[in-house]
């Protein structure tokens, strides 16, 4: 599948921290993703036995090069939604969550290979 596909996915999104994306460096956005890895591999360990074990290396190792395209592109055509889904996932309001897990879940559906 074509990166692209991910438009399909993506929820609208309003121009919103303009401010903070331009101030975030390469640092910044390093971690921003490893926050977002790391909190659907909570969410996906608590739901999911496979994901039993608090090490993220197994998650990484079945998800990691799916989410670094999922990543990628969102950073370079929608970075504001990054920021909004990091900002839900971070204030412990499980009902401000879904919109970047059903994405995410979306997107991963569409680069599984066809069986």
């Amino acid at each position: 599948m074509a990166d692209d596909d991910i438009d399909d996915v993506l929820p609208p999104v309003e121009a919103l921290l303009d401010n903070e994306l331009a101030q975030m460096n390469e640092d910044e956005w390093v971690l921003l993703k490893n926050e977002l890895q790391e909190y659907l591999h909570r969410i996906e360990r608590s739901e999911y036995p496979a994901y039993e074990s608090a090490d993220i290396i197994g998650w990484l190792d079945d998800n990691g090069e799916i989410f670094d395209r999922f990543y990628q592109h969102l950073r370079s055509t929608k970075p504001e939604l990054l920021l909004r889904w990091k900002d839900r996932a971070l204030d412990l309001n499980e009902m401000n969550d879904t919109e970047f897990i059903r994405t995410w879940a979306a997107f991963r559906e569409t680069q599984k290979a066809p069986r």
